[in-house]
């Protein structure tokens, strides 16, 4: 944009960051001069997941994103009272420029852990928090036959099936071979009638 000067109307927090100004005729060198512009407003919080579920002894991450400026404090409350870092539970921030993440921790989850968490952001011109529900579930259990399971059962079953498919196939097998044997005896039947003679004696052959 050209000119001495430049208008930003109903500026948010979008609009913050650093603005350039290069002046210059024609000959070198330029010159420039950098300007910050600060954009003060309230806490504005994010919950991505306001109902979290996890069983007993497991590990969970809760998590809230803030937007504020100035610079927020924020801080967890669960049951109205802050929460501190201790062996189980922990919280940690990461911020970048006006962004804040927000992460609470807790390990090895207890009957005592579930409810209502609360997180907390403030500045100088107002405060503002959001809240997430941990309930318990439980863990999915497996039916008796398949905890119990035999790798063996496995073998043996696959042992029958062969058997089984073997039967039927001797079976299916087995009228034919009858039949060709039957066919084979009848042709054997009627040569021998032809080389014996009525009168029961045998006669040379060619003769």
């Amino acid at each position: 944009m050209e000119g001495p000067n430049l208008h930003l109307n109903q500026v948010s927090r979008i609009d913050m960051g650093a603005y350039l100004c290069i002046a210059s005729n024609g000959v070198p060198p330029s010159v420039s001069k950098r300007i910050t512009l600060d954009v003060e407003f309230a806490p504005q919080m994010h919950v991505p997941n306001q109902l979290v579920g996890a069983p007993l002894g497991t590990e969970v991450h809760l998590e809230c994103f803030v937007e504020a400026h100035p610079r927020a404090i924020t801080y967890w409350e669960f049951k109205d009272i802050m929460i501190m870092n201790s062996s189980r539970i922990s919280t940690n921030t990461s911020e970048d420029l006006y962004r804040i993440h927000m992460v609470l921790t807790i390990r090895d989850l207890q009957d005592s852990d579930f409810g209502t968490y609360k997180c907390i952001s403030k500045n100088s011109i107002a405060e503002t928090d959001g809240s997430i529900t941990l309930n318990k579930t439980y863990r999915p259990t497996l039916p008796s036959h398949i905890m119990h399971h035999n790798p063996d059962d496995d073998s043996r079953g696959h042992q029958s099936r062969i058997r089984q498919e073997r039967t039927i196939k001797d079976n299916s097998q087995r009228p034919q071979e009858e039949d060709s044997k039957k066919k084979k005896l009848r042709g054997e039947g009627l040569t021998t009638r032809q080389l014996v003679p009525r009168n029961g004696e045998a006669q040379p052959m060619g003769g």
